[in-house]
């Protein structure tokens, strides 16, 4: 006994190797984490803490409670029924948007269907004034169409 007291006297951890140092260092920042994350500790018991603060949090709640007084009957009734004529609002609001946004899709519909028919009226028309000249022109003798035609 007396001889590994004096070699450790000599050289206390005999470091020889830069691996014996390397790990005496590891070790030190290990316990020192170990022993920063027990101070940091609140949880004596494992999931105990997290009970606590839930028991914590609806105590705040209860006595948030006590100290404002839940509204009477008539105040919530009058509470509630201004949000549903504030919610009746924004869907007349709505309604109304689509039913001009309605408005304007049948109206340009009811525009596309009048242009269309427009459009057949004039080329009708131009297929007749087409044949009447061709005829016209025919019986005058100046003008004679090709065979497809």
């Amino acid at each position: 006994m007396r001889t590994s007291w004096d070699k450790f006297r000599e050289a206390p951890f005999n470091l020889e190797a830069m691996d014996s140092g390397v790990l005496i260092v590891i070790g030190v920042v290990i316990s020192i984490a170990a022993l920063i994350d027990a101070y940091t500790l609140d949880d004596p018991y494992p999931g105990y803490s997290r009970e606590d603060r839930k028991y914590r949090k609806k105590l705040s709640a209860l006595q948030n409670e006590e100290d404002n007084p839940p509204l009477s009957f008539a105040q919530e009734t009058e509470e509630m029924g201004s949000k549903v004529d504030e919610i009746i609002g924004e869907a007349n609001d709505e309604a109304e948007k689509l039913i001009k946004k309605n408005q304007e899709v049948s109206t340009n519909a009811l525009a596309r269907q009048r242009l269309a028919a427009l459009i057949r009226s004039i080329k009708n028309r131009l297929a007749r004034y087409e044949r009447l000249s061709i005829f016209i022109l025919d019986e005058s003798g100046t003008y004679s169409p090709s065979p497809g035609v």
